[in-house]
C-alpha cells in the first residue's frame, strides 16, 4: 500500500514492501532488527525473528495487539494512524517498566490497512500540532514510556490485506 505523501516525505516511516498479510510481523521485524540498506525489501529482515505469533491473525486487527503483547513479553506496541495530515492515537501499550516500545503506523485506505514501523531516533517528528491536548500528551507519552489511564484510545479497529 501507498503512503500518502506528506508522511512518506517525512522519512521517519520503514515501510517494508511484503506480499502477504503479515505487514505487522514486517514493520515488527523492521523496528527489532534494524536494516542497513534496502529497509523497504523483506529480504532485509530475519524471517526466524523469534516471535510468538501463536493464534494471531494476519492481516491483525487491533483488538489482537494485547494478546500479542502477552506472547511476547519484551514488546510494548503502541500503535498510531494518519488522519487529516496528522498523527492519531489508536493503542497505546499498558506494558511498563522497561518493555522496549515499538511504534507503528496503521495507514487505512478504504477496506485495507498496512502497519508500518516508526524508525528509531526519529519518532517523534511524524508528531504534528494536534487538535487536542490529550492526543498530543498520550503520543508524547507513548515515545516515552510513560504510563497513566488518561490517555485518549482508539476503538479496535478490524484489519483487512496489507
Amino acid at each position: 500500500m501507498h503512503l500518502p505523501e506528506k508522511l512518506k516525505n517525512k522519512k521517519a516511516i520503514i515501510n517494508v514492501k511484503n506480499r502477504d498479510n503479515k505487514c505487522l510481523r514486517w514493520a515488527l521485524r523492521a523496528h527489532l532488527f534494524p536494516a542497513r540498506s534496502h529497509v523497504d525489501r523483506t529480504s532485509s529482515y530475519p524471517t526466524n525473528d523469534g516471535l510468538n505469533f501463536e493464534g494471531i491473525d494476519f492481516p491483525t486487527p487491533d483488538s489482537q495487539i494485547s494478546k500479542l503483547e502477552r506472547q511476547n513479553p519484551g514488546i510494548a506496541i503502541n500503535v498510531f494512524g494518519w488522519d487529516k495530515e496528522e498523527v492519531i492515537v489508536y493503542r497505546l501499550s499498558e506494558q511498563g517498566g522497561n518493555t522496549q516500545r515499538i511504534n507503528l503506523i496503521l495507514i487505512k485506505k478504504e477496506e485495507n490497512t498496512h502497519s508500518v514501523a516508526l524508525s528509531k531516533g526519529s519518532q517523534r517528528c511524524c508528531m504534528t500540532r494536534q487538535s487536542t491536548t490529550t492526543a498530543n500528551i498520550s503520543a508524547n507519552a507513548a515515545f516515552t514510556g510513560f504510563q497513566g489511564e488518561n490517555y485518549l484510545r482508539g476503538t479496535s479497529q478490524s484489519a483487512k490485506g496489507c
